[in-house]
């Protein structure tokens, strides 16, 4: 259920009362499945706010959080007051707990944003872990000052609804397609919830900054419309060991990790990996941990040297959309008298 209010915690105290009131009739007077949608600002909210969000249960509240940019002169510019080191520190404090889908926007063709000014709000943006960072591209919808006032913001755009920014004179038209780029490799890879695990192996292991990593992964894994899951996962494992720093095979456990904790959690052929003893390692688990009437799919991690595994028979975690999974040492299934799981 969303509500319309475009600032609802404009009035401080009405938000209060409401969030107070659905939290107190959940189950009662709606379902508890219901989620609930509100768009913020995110940099007046109150410590009420804060313990009165912390005490729903996870996936019970959706935020919306419309930051557009972290470059002061550009909120300038377009007429937001947004004190941005409080907007952060708010975000992260919203996210502690993990019980909010937390989704923020950026803003690509903004005025006095260039490209190197909009990786910085990208990078700053993505830190703060939200549920989906939405990378946006301007759009000049009639009565928009852009639009009024050329002199003052001159840019091109299209002459049809939505009326998409082209280039401004701080963003080229082909700095933009870089950023459509970088948008899709977000979408597929973070937004989705699917490659959660392979994102924070890539930007460990080769040390880009978060815009850095899906700029290239956009550029160099082109995926056109009706790309499918499995293909796009078999191109990543081919692809990204190119990058510097990044090793095929930690990849392709990341991969693994990110299968198995979404979807059906069946494996792609391209992860398959022809081991006899994966046998031998699913009897012995079955022996330690019965699976408890769910279905369950695992894969050998080689660089952990562990087995990995996901059970599937209930739903995913209501904010990641992601079930757990579990690990156990190799070890510790060649040993007949060890009971421990990780």
């Amino acid at each position: 259920m969303k509500f319309v209010d475009r600032t609802f915690n404009a009035n401080p105290a009405r938000a209060a009362a409401i969030w107070r009131w659905i939290a107190e009739n959940r189950g009662r007077l709606f379902p508890e499945t219901v989620c609930f949608h509100f768009e913020i600002a995110g940099d007046i909210l109150t410590g009420e706010h804060f313990e009165l969000l912390a005490r729903f249960p996870a996936g019970a509240v959706q935020l919306e959080i419309g930051l557009q940019s972290f470059h002061e002169p550009t909120l300038c510019a377009i007429h937001r007051k947004t004190d941005c080191a409080k907007l952060a520190e708010n975000i992260r404090r919203l996210a502690a707990p993990g019980n909010l889908h937390l989704h923020i926007d950026l803003i690509a063709g903004l005025p006095l944003e260039d490209f190197s000014t909009f990786a910085r709000s990208f990078n700053i943006a993505f830190s703060l872990r939200p549920s989906m960072l939405q990378l946006g591209f301007l759009k000049l919808l009639h009565g928009a000052d852009m639009r009024r006032d050329p002199a003052q913001f001159p840019c091109r755009y299209s002459p049809d609804p939505p009326y998409e920014v082209i280039d401004t004179p701080w963003i080229t038209a082909a700095e933009l397609s870089r950023l459509h780029a970088a948008e899709d490799a977000l979408e597929r890879l973070y937004n989705s919830g699917r490659f959660i695990e392979t994102v924070h192996y890539l930007l460990q292991a080769t040390k880009l900054d978060a815009f850095s990593l899906f700029l290239w992964l956009g550029e160099h894994i082109p995926a056109p419309p009706g790309t499918g899951l499995d293909d796009y996962t078999a191109a990543l494992l081919h692809t990204a060991p190119q990058l510097p720093g990044a090793d095929a095979g930690p990849l392709r456990d990341a991969l693994c990790l990110d299968r198995l904790a979404t979807g059906d959690g069946r494996l792609p052929a391209c992860l398959h990996r022809p081991d006899p003893q994966l046998a031998v390692y699913l009897r012995r688990l079955a022996q330690r941990c019965p699976a408890q009437a769910v279905r369950r799919t695992a894969a050998i991690l080689y660089g952990e040297r562990a087995l990995a595994w996901s059970e599937h028979g209930g739903p995913p975690h209501p904010v990641t959309g992601r079930r757990a999974v579990h690990k156990i040492p190799l070890s510790a299934l060649a040993e007949e008298s060890s009971h421990t799981v990780l």
